[in-house]
């Protein structure tokens, strides 16, 4: 569909979970996935999903460099144990992009097979049909744009196996405020590419949609004030939280939150405790609420609101100060020289007393049970630090197209519709009501070889 392949996996930042050491078990990862789905996950997807976690980071360092292991690990946001896996730092402490450097190695090895061929700027826009069986598929017709020109050229790819990886919709604002209104104000993470072709490819099908309506909203996208009116952010990602960042109140200066809370428990506790964003920029007398009426909620949607982000010197090392610089560089985190200079800025006075507090007794509040570099936040420790302006942001479609554990995807009768395979966003059953963090890159290699296998057979058994 793009010029490039990788979609959002490509901007994929915190990691990927895999079971590969005690005191983790695939019990507990399964728990841990149902707990944050609200028991609403297809619990025969998510077994197969923590049992095939430490094969996929395997058959992943089968494809990646040498150098490049999924070797550190971060306990995110509702998990009970450190799990979600990701790249050491280069040398010069440099960050190395989880999403985007499987995504590199997978696409050098198929770039590499004679007998595999990539179309770009290519729109799947129908699955075809056995000419005699209506519930089988039998290909794909193409539109594909032609480079220098507006020309396009139609293309017919006849197969007997076909796998949807056309990811989900959180950039699509027309279907979001028809299956999720409450939402449809916020910005986004997504690339514009994310539509929901797949849901709309398997209507005439009558492919079965679920869980339409669960739409993650990641509770920590970064604001850039150089480009306010943009309705894509740049993720802040749960690795922040998780080497130990902290998140403020605009409203008091107080903390207001485990920050390793579910994503959507973290993300309502936002809506609550934080500020609108357009009162906040009324309130910095940057702009003019004649200038804002783009940000007026209707009846029933959520307000853009902010909180603020507060990272240690000390977490922003852990985390890699190569990846805080870059943040610095785009303009969505500033440093300070220490906290009085952060507090004068953002008019908080007693943001060090509120920092203070947490770094002496970190597990006091909230039901907070791990606190990563807490003692940082001490007064005595606190001196450069870092500060980003953060809003909830629409970050993953939890819903799409019913699948199989077998990753066949199923009409509305709950038989499997012959030949259509799929994995990653586009499906539903994994995740529930609200997605476990570093399950999606996960989701996306486990269903990922199921599908490729079973299409393969069936191909073969075509054959």
């Amino acid at each position: 569909k793009n010029s490039q392949i990788g979609g959002n996996s490509a901007k994929a930042t915190s990691g990927i979970n895999a079971v590969t050491d005690s005191p983790d078990s695939i019990d507990l990862f399964i728990k841990d996935t149902q707990a944050a789905s609200h028991n609403k996950s297809d619990p025969v997807l998510v077994e197969i999903l923590a049992r095939e976690s430490k094969n996929a980071i395997d058959f992943l360092h089968q494809y990646l460099p040498q150098n490049r292991r999924l070797s550190e690990t971060t306990q995110c946001g509702g998990h009970s144990v450190s799990r979600t896996h990701r790249f050491p730092a280069n040398p010069d402490g440099s960050p190395v992009p989880v999403g985007f450097t499987i995504v590199s190695a997978l696409k050098s090895k198929v770039e590499s097979q004679p007998n595999i061929q990539i179309l770009l700027n290519s729109t799947v826009t129908q699955l075809l049909l056995h000419p005699k069986e209506t519930n089988r598929v039998n290909g794909v017709q193409i539109t594909q744009k032609i480079q220098g020109n507006q020309d396009v050229k139609f293309i017919s790819v006849r197969a007997s196996a076909v796998i949807l990886t056309t990811g989900g919709y959180c950039a699509s604002q027309e279907l979001l405020e028809k299956v999720c209104p409450r939402f449809a104000l916020l910005p986004t993470t997504n690339g514009a590419w994310a539509t929901g072709d797949g849901i709309q490819l398997v209507q005439p099908m009558n492919g079965a949609t679920h869980d339409l309506e669960y739409v993650q909203v990641h509770p920590t996208g970064f604001l850039n004030l150089k480009n306010i009116n943009s309705r894509s952010t740049m993720l802040a990602p749960e690795a922040l939280r998780g080497c130990g960042a902290v998140l403020i109140s605009p409203k008091n200066g107080d903390r207001f939150a485990d920050e390793l809370s579910p994503r959507d428990v973290l993300t309502e506790a936002i809506f609550q405790h934080g500020k609108s964003l357009k009162q906040w920029l009324i309130e910095l007398k940057s702009y003019e609420e004649s200038d804002l009426v783009h940000l007026n909620a209707q009846e029933g949607e959520q307000e853009i609101v902010v909180a603020y982000l507060v990272l240690s010197e000390k977490t922003a090392t852990q985390f890699g100060l190569g990846s805080v610089s870059f943040y610095e560089k785009v303009g969505v985190l500033t440093q300070f020289p220490n906290i009085s200079a952060a507090s004068d800025h953002f008019k908080l006075p007693n943001l060090m007393s509120t920092l203070n507090t947490y770094g002496e007794k970190p597990l006091e509040r909230f039901g907070k049970k791990y606190a990563p570099n807490s003692d940082s936040y001490r007064a005595e420790n606190l001196e450069r630090n870092f500060i980003g302006i953060i809003t909830p942001t629409l970050h993953y479609s939890n819903g799409g197209i019913r699948m199989s554990k077998d990753g066949q995807l199923l009409g509305v009768n709950g038989d499997p519709i012959v030949g259509l395979y799929a994995a990653g966003e586009v499906t539903a059953g994994v995740h529930g009501a609200n997605r476990l963090a570093g399950n999606s890159l996960l989701e996306c290699v486990v269903y990922g070889r199921i599908s490729a296998r079973n299409a393969a057979n069936q191909i073969h058994q075509k054959d």
